[in-house]
């Protein structure tokens, strides 16, 4: 082979690629994250647990993916509960102070519970932010 033809089969496939990765983008990806909004809802902790719900859209498919975030500021630590309508599904500890905590799982619900248990005399504010992924 010579080289000219190596080079120009190479650029040809390199073109091939670009373009393939441009239009996977513009006509699957995007469409996925566009349709798939942020939910928030803010939180004040004092003391007692708090019960929080998030539900996808009536515009969404079946969900595959979730993905959580949790934002703010506490005093001390406090433990989410993530449960789906059937039962708990994760468990975790969040230390006190600056929070941001991300969770992001396969997900076959529509729904999400989330309860937040303070320990002792939890107090602060927390920003949850949760994505239902669908296509």
């Amino acid at each position: 082979m010579n080289k000219k033809f190596v080079f120009l089969l190479f650029t040809g496939l390199l073109v091939l690629i670009i373009i393939f990765s441009i239009a996977a983008y513009r006509y699957y990806l995007a469409p996925v994250y566009e349709q798939n909004d942020d939910q928030l809802k803010t939180v004040v902790i004092g003391g007692q647990p708090k019960k929080v719900e998030f539900s996808k859209k009536s515009s969404q498919g079946d969900p595959f993916s979730l993905e959580l975030e949790v934002e703010g500021k506490t005093k001390e630590h406090f433990t989410l509960i993530l449960s789906n309508p059937k039962q708990a599904v994760h468990t975790v500890r969040i230390k006190g102070g600056n929070v941001d905590f991300s969770y992001v799982n396969d997900w076959y619900e529509d729904k999400i519970s989330i309860e937040i248990i303070p320990e002792k005399g939890e107090k602060g504010k927390l920003t949850l932010k949760c994505r239902f992924i669908t296509i």
